[in-house]
């Protein structure tokens, strides 16, 4: 779930990196990020592989998005929108799924636990 974070974080910043003119390095590293994650899968559940599948899809179509339409003269800021809430909409999940984890990790064995002094 770690990749998928850094994929919704990097996509997060789209809209700044395309207006300082820096879309294709943003692929570029796009591509490269999802490459090298991909070799991690193996070791994954069923459910991360499906849910970075599905915001891989997500995201491409909301550039396909951008690209066909173009941008609006009455909503300008429409896509930076669409971006922002499909971002923090997935962050906030991430968040919570990761905080509702953390408090319902049931302690094991003593004899396997890590003593903090």
């Amino acid at each position: 779930l770690m990749a998928y974070f850094g994929f919704v974080a990097t996509f997060s910043m789209y809209p700044l990196l395309k207006k300082d003119g820096l879309a294709l390095a943003y692929v570029g590293c796009l591509v490269i990020f999802c490459a090298m994650a991909s070799l991690n899968w193996p070791r994954t559940g069923v459910v991360p592989k499906q849910l970075f599948s599905l915001a891989i899809c997500a995201v491409i179509c909301i550039h396909m998005f951008d690209l066909c339409l173009g941008q609006s003269e009455r909503f300008p800021y429409l896509f930076d929108l669409l971006v922002s809430a499909f971002a923090f909409a997935n962050l906030a999940m991430l968040g919570l799924y990761w905080n509702v984890k953390q408090w319902t990790i049931v302690s094991g064995d003593s004899s396997t636990s890590k003593k903090v002094n």
